[in-house]
């Protein structure tokens, strides 16, 4: 299928309920297989790339990157400080399968990755205390 023809389907997924399922990936259709029943992987509503059956906030897209649950408000994919001076930086929950570079700037065009952390349960803990004041920070997640 060309981009234009794939654009021009996602389009008509929108105006409508119901989803091609020959417009996704294999793998995509495997894992929505996981936690849906054929019928519902014809919900634009449920088994949309775009969709978030669970309304946590990342759709299935992101879940299925992510390697979590789409049907599971509470596993949820979160970046946060710890502390009460930010000294650290929690990441996840992490999977594996799934690569995480947690990365900085300090004016949002030079970007240098962190490479030291720790993984603590299901989350990644990064120090924060030798990083620049007014420090700006991204996680890249990649299969």
């Amino acid at each position: 299928m060309t981009q234009s023809g794939y654009l021009q389907a996602r389009q008509a997924v929108a105006e409508s309920e119901w989803i091609e399922l020959e417009f996704r990936s294999p793998e995509f259709l495997a894992w929505l297989r996981i936690y849906f029943s054929e019928d519902d992987l014809y919900d634009v509503h449920l088994a949309d790339s775009v969709s978030d059956p669970d309304g946590d906030g990342d759709n299935n897209e992101f879940e299925f990157l992510a390697k979590l649950n789409p049907t599971d408000s509470e596993i949820r994919f979160r970046v946060y400080f710890e502390g009460d001076a930010r000294e650290q930086l929690r990441v996840g929950p992490v999977s594996s399968g799934v690569n995480y570079q947690t990365q900085f700037s300090t004016d949002l065009d030079v970007w240098t990755t962190i490479n030291s952390f720790q993984q603590v349960g299901d989350e990644y803990l990064i120090d924060l205390t030798s990083m620049p004041s007014n420090t700006f920070y991204r996680v890249i997640l990649s299969n």
